[in-house]
This record gives C-alpha cells, sequence and structure tokens, in this order.
C-alpha cells in the first residue's frame, strides 16, 4: 500500500503542483532567455521520459525579444538578466525614455482594442490548460480508488489463502483389467488475462500522455506554419481556423518556443485583423466618397438635363409660336388671296352676254330650268369649303385637291386640245349618259350626287354653249342665243333616256360651260344634293 501510495502522491504532485499553475498562469509573462533562444524557427520538440520532475521544471521558451539599449555601458549587466516583456523596470523605463506621441481618439480605441483581444487570447490559453490538468486529476482520482480497490483486494485474497486447509486425497485403487475405456470429456481451460502491474499501467500512462503531447506539438507546429502562409496571404479566414485547432491543442503543449510561436500567430491575427479592417473601412469610405460623387454628378447630369429640356421646351415653344405666326400669316394671305381671287372671279361674272335676257327665256321656254353638274358625294364639304364649283385646271394649277376628281387623262388632254380645260361643264338634263359610264367602271361603287345650278351662269358673258360632248370632234360650239337656236336639240335634251344608237343620243350631251369658276349662290341643293340612281 506503501509503494503505491508514494507513486500516485508523486503524480499527483507532478500534476496539480501549484507551481506547476503559477507557472502556467504566467505563460504570458514567461521569461525570455535571449542567449538560448532560437533566432529562427521553432525549438525541438522535447521528449517524454516519464519523468515528472524533469517536465515540470523544463523552462517555457519565448521568441527572442530585444529591447532598445541606448546606454553601451549597461550592455554587459543586461545580458546577465532575463528580459521578459513586462520585466521592464522604472529605472530602465528612465533611462530610455520613449518618445511620445499625441496619439488620436481612434488610435487609442484601436490599441485598448488590441490589448483586450490580446488578454482575452492569453486568459484563452490560461483557462485551456488549468481546465486540461483539472481533467488529469479527475483521472487519477478515479485511477487512485481503482487501485486501492485492486489492492484491497490483494489483501483479501491473502487473508483467504490463510484459511486454505491441504489435505491429502484418498488412495482409490480402481482395476483396470476388465474396465472399457470411455471417452473423456474434453474441455477448453480458459485462459486468464495477465493482471497488468501498476508499474506498466504508470508507464503506459505515461506513454500515452508523451504521445499525446508530441501529435499536439506536430498538429500545433503544422498549424502554426499554415497560419503564417495564411497571414503572409492576407488570408484571416484561414488563419483564424489554424487558430482554432491550436487552442485545442494549448492545453497539452509545454514547449516554451512552441507557445511562444503561438503567441506570435496570436498577436500577427490580431494585426492582420486590424489592418483588414482599416482597409475596408477605408475601402468603405472609398466606395461612399465615389457612390457620393456620382450621385453628384447624377444630379448635376439630371440638373443639365432638365436645364437642356427645359431650354429645349422653351425653343419648341417659340419655334411653336413662330410656326403658328407664320400659319395664320400665310393663312390670312391665303385668305385675302382667296377673297382677291373670289373677287376677281366675281367681277368676271359681272358683265352679261348682250342677249342674256334672251337665253334665259329661251332656255324657260324650253322647259329647262336648271343646268346639272354630277360630282362625288365625298367632294361636297370640299365645294363649301372653297365657296364654290372650279374648274379641273383652276384646281390643279392652284394646288388645290380633291377627294375623287372627275374625268380622266385622256378628257383632260381633249380639252387641252380644245382649250376647254378652264371650263365647269354643265348639263342641260339630270340623266347625263357620261354619268352612267361613270358609274359602270366603277363597278356600282361610285356615290354620285347630282347638283342643281341655276340658268343665270348662262347669261355670263365667257359662258360657252355646245350642242353635244365639248370634246368630241363633231361638236360644235358657239356662244349666243342664236346658237341655241340652230344647234341645241331641244326634243333630244327633253327625253328622260335613249339608247347609244339613237341619233339623238349626242345630242343628249349639250353643255353649258362656265368660265373657272361657278359661286355659291349658284348652287340651288348644295346641302341637300339629289343622290344619282341607275336602276332603270
Amino acid at each position: 500500500m506503501g509503494f503505491f501510495s508514494k507513486i500516485f502522491s508523486f503524480f499527483k504532485r507532478d500534476i496539480s503542483d501549484p507551481s506547476d499553475s503559477q507557472k502556467s498562469s504566467k505563460v504570458s509573462d514567461a521569461s525570455i532567455d535571449t542567449t538560448s533562444a532560437p533566432k529562427e524557427g521553432f525549438a525541438e520538440v522535447d521528449n517524454r521520459d516519464g519523468n515528472s520532475k524533469d517536465v515540470a521544471n523544463k523552462p517555457i521558451l519565448l521568441p527572442e525579444t530585444k529591447f532598445i539599449n541606448s546606454n553601451p555601458e549597461d550592455s554587459s549587466d543586461s545580458d546577465n538578466k532575463d528580459a521578459t516583456p513586462n520585466s521592464i523596470s522604472p529605472d530602465s523605463l528612465q533611462q530610455f525614455p520613449l518618445e511620445e506621441k499625441e496619439e488620436s481618439y481612434i488610435d487609442r480605441i484601436r490599441r485598448e482594442e488590441e490589448e483586450r483581444k490580446k488578454r482575452e487570447w492569453l486568459e484563452l490559453l490560461r483557462t485551456k490548460r488549468a481546465k486540461r490538468r483539472k481533467e488529469l486529476e479527475e483521472e487519477l482520482v478515479v485511477i487512485d480508488k481503482q487501485l486501492t480497490f485492486i489492492q484491497e483486494r490483494i489483501l483479501a485474497i491473502k487473508e483467504e489463502k490463510k484459511g486454505i486447509v491441504k489435505k491429502d486425497a484418498p488412495d482409490i485403487l480402481l482395476n483396470l483389467s476388465f474396465a472399457t475405456p470411455q471417452p473423456a470429456n474434453q474441455f477448453n481451460i480458459k485462459e486468464f488475462e495477465r493482471i497488468i502491474t501498476m508499474r506498466e499501467l504508470l508507464q503506459q500512462r505515461i506513454e500515452e500522455e508523451r504521445k499525446r503531447i508530441e501529435e499536439a506539438e506536430r498538429t500545433a507546429l503544422v498549424n502554426i506554419q499554415e497560419a503564417k502562409e495564411a497571414i503572409k496571404n492576407r488570408n484571416i479566414d484561414r488563419a483564424r481556423e489554424c487558430l482554432d485547432i491550436l487552442s485545442k491543442q494549448t492545453s497539452f503543449i509545454e514547449n516554451k518556443d512552441i507557445n511562444a510561436a503561438i503567441k506570435d500567430v496570436v498577436f500577427a491575427i490580431t494585426e492582420l485583423s486590424n489592418q483588414l479592417e482599416a482597409e475596408k473601412r477605408a475601402r468603405e469610405e472609398q466606395r461612399r466618397k465615389q457612390e457620393a460623387l456620382a450621385a453628384q454628378q447624377r444630379a448635376e447630369a439630371l440638373e443639365r438635363q432638365r436645364q437642356e429640356e427645359a431650354a429645349r421646351k422653351l425653343r419648341e415653344e417659340e419655334e411653336k409660336k413662330e410656326r403658328a405666326r407664320k400659319y395664320e400669316e400665310e393663312l390670312r394671305e391665303k385668305e385675302k388671296a382667296q377673297q382677291e381671287e373670289i373677287s376677281r372671279l366675281n367681277g368676271i361674272y359681272l358683265s352679261l352676254k348682250p342677249d342674256a335676257s334672251e337665253i334665259v327665256k329661251f332656255l324657260r321656254d324650253n322647259g329647262i330650268y336648271y343646268l346639272y353638274h354630277f360630282t362625288e358625294a365625298s367632294n361636297i364639304p370640299l365645294i363649301k369649303s372653297r365657296k364654290g364649283l372650279y374648274s379641273w385646271s383652276y384646281l390643279l394649277s392652284h394646288g388645290m385637291k380633291i377627294p375623287s376628281p372627275g374625268g380622266n387623262d385622256t378628257g383632260r388632254g381633249l380639252d387641252r386640245d380644245k382649250g376647254l380645260e378652264d371650263y365647269v361643264r354643265l348639263s342641260l338634263c339630270k340623266s347625263h349618259p357620261m354619268a352612267y359610264r361613270l358609274y359602270q367602271e366603277s363597278e356600282g361603287r361610285a356615290n354620285l350626287v347630282l347638283l342643281k345650278i341655276k340658268i343665270d351662269v348662262a347669261m355670263f358673258e365667257s359662258t360657252l354653249f355646245s350642242d353635244g360632248n365639248a370634246t368630241d370632234k363633231r361638236a360644235q360650239i358657239g356662244s349666243d342665243k342664236g346658237f341655241l337656236d340652230e344647234h341645241i336639240d331641244v326634243d333630244a335634251i327633253s327625253l328622260d333616256w335613249c339608247w347609244g344608237s339613237d341619233p339623238r343620243f349626242k345630242k343628249r350631251q349639250a353643255e353649258v360651260m362656265v368660265k373657272t369658276f361657278i359661286p355659291l349662290k349658284y348652287i340651288v341643293n348644295l346641302d341637300n344634293p339629289e343622290k344619282m340612281t341607275f336602276n332603270n
């Protein structure tokens, strides 16, 4: 019992030694040996040989830290002392005063944030190591209880062994001469497992702990290198992943070089994080400035566009007003010219034929009270707006278009040949053969109406008469009452209809031709023209 108690007490003291916990709590303040610490890389991983005291008493190496020493005479004294980040005496601070710089509020906040993050990481490392030590202590307590139980069981077995009495077995002789050999029941003897001694168990436990520490150190070295590469490549996410893995391994690591390297990684990640945050803030500020500039440019562009649009609208308004003014002037000029033209045309009809009254009397005596002019119904509004009927030559020369012009190119050519292009053609009868032909050529689509014209237009001095279609080569043309008496066939005109083979057919086409223009006052039924039908 004493042997096992010494072993367990020694092992527990190695794990839960207050001096070790005090050392682990001062990992961040561990001393730095500037003479023995390597300048590059990491120190070789220590091998655990089972001696807990040697492991506990090994110093933790931290990265070499150089302090500014401006006094060369004190260099020998500083070499004999352990320099730590927190071991600078007030005298040394007085000897080497640092240049004080006024820092801004943002720099102070950043510095305090960096210090807070460093303290948090160091506290995390201490907490993980303390937690691991506590777990080991709990495991050792369980093992101690198991070993105590085994020791008590060994003592109980020894006591039972003392009570066992040795007895001689009776000598039983068997006569085998007549016995028949019988097969024996075979059975396998159970082999009991070998009982591991406490020393072997302890050595096994120490070996497992050593392997765990070596594996943790190897993992830490790999992740330290990867974290450095990530920091070099400015990959903060990968560096933090490596740091998370390192934080899980710190409770198994006691190598001071590795712990110092982990500290350097923590500080480097913190610095990189601050740099990235500063760059992010700078990018955000630059983006905000660019957006503000773009917004300003858009506003200026919109303002320019608005001004240009306003100027364009103003120009358009002015141009519109100018066009309206010009159009009004043109309308006034056109109206004036039209009135002058109408006055001129009306002036033409102020002069009558010498025998005007005799011509009118001739027409009335023969039952002719109106003259007739057929046209498309679509032309009626235009006739009203233009104040009368015009010859096709006059309309063409003055640029007056009509929806449905009468006649064709052949008829107009014949009019030009006889000098009759500037006359309005009137018929002496309602059923003019030319109207029927136009109706047939349109395949019944022509909507022809018949306008009644006062016979007063026959008295105009420039009015002509024809005994048939004026474009006919054999047609006779005159201008007085004698021509009417001699050439107009009143009987043919009075017929309602006759066939083309009838000699009176051409005589029914006799015409009255009024020079250029017939005013509205001579058109009787312009508001209600008679629609022409050709059913019979």
